[in-house]
């Protein structure tokens, strides 16, 4: 599934431009994320003059995003996550479209969640849990 789902973010191009500047919670979000564990990175989070972007792995590079992403609201953490939505302790989201990667408070239980992994991403075609892992 995860396939599909890089292949639709490659494509899809929804992603809006950014609403309001980053913080320092969702500067810790920059990084690489596999989307399975023990793999190469396939999503890849950047703040760039202080908006962040996702790029997603085309081959052996990276293509990027034209739009930036923004803060998730607590009304899209509670339309995601239901009750589990206080237990989301950073988020990185299109302004448009479904996408968005989100880290759990350490300890929490969250459907979805892969318990070494405090990282979940989601998108229109699916979701679930993703890995922090350096950038190549």
């Amino acid at each position: 599934m995860w396939r599909a789902w890089i292949g639709a973010l490659s494509i899809a191009g929804v992603l809006a431009a950014c609403g309001e500047g980053g913080s320092l919670l969702a500067e810790r979000m920059a990084g690489c994320y596999a989307v399975e564990r023990g793999k190469r990175a396939e999503i890849r989070l950047t703040k760039e003059s202080g908006e962040y972007y996702v790029t997603v792995r085309k081959g052996n590079g990276w293509g990027k995003s034209k739009e930036g992403l923004r803060r998730a609201t607590d009304q899209e953490l509670k339309s995601l996550f239901g009750a589990d939505a206080s237990k989301i302790a950073e988020s990185l989201v299109a302004q448009k479209g479904p996408f968005g990667v989100f880290r759990a408070k350490s300890g929490a239980t969250i459907k979805g969640k892969d318990p070494s992994s405090d990282y979940l991403a989601f998108f229109f075609l699916g979701g679930g849990p993703v890995f922090k892992v350096a950038c190549d």
